[in-house]
């Protein structure tokens, strides 16, 4: 069988220290792609509490309890290598549901729904 190419999704997010879901995320959530975020703390987390689906099936998603930010990306980019050394066939046959489930769970979302989400987590910050 023949691999798509761009299967996967390396995210880099402007801000380091909030949580924004934006295209970058709904570009690799609607082409139905397993990702890896450079971005802040829990983001992963975040994500899930909405209801999307993450791949710690695949791949070592720990750097998202990850403190400190260098640390946390650096261990981000660790996952993104390992998760290059797996077979493509594997992988995508074991996200298939995950990113299936999020591709349709994001077509729930209207912009203002997804917005306010980034907006909540402002009010947290301030």
């Amino acid at each position: 069988a023949t691999i798509a190419p761009l299967a996967y999704g390396l995210i880099f997010e402007t801000d380091g220290n909030i949580f924004f879901p934006n295209e970058k995320m709904a570009k690799v959530l609607l082409a139905k792609r397993l990702f890896v975020v450079i971005g802040c703390k829990h983001y992963l987390k975040k994500l899930k509490s909405i209801g999307f689906k993450t791949f710690d099936n695949v791949i070592d998603e720990s750097y998202d309890n990850e403190p400190d930010d260098e640390k946390r990306w650096k261990m981000a980019m660790e996952s993104a290598n390992e998760l290059c050394k797996k077979e493509p066939a594997w992988v995508l046959e074991q996200i298939a549901k995950k990113v299936q489930w999020n591709q349709r769970f994001l077509g729930r979302f209207d912009a203002s729904s997804f917005m306010k989400v980034f907006h909540d987590e402002c009010d947290n910050i301030i």
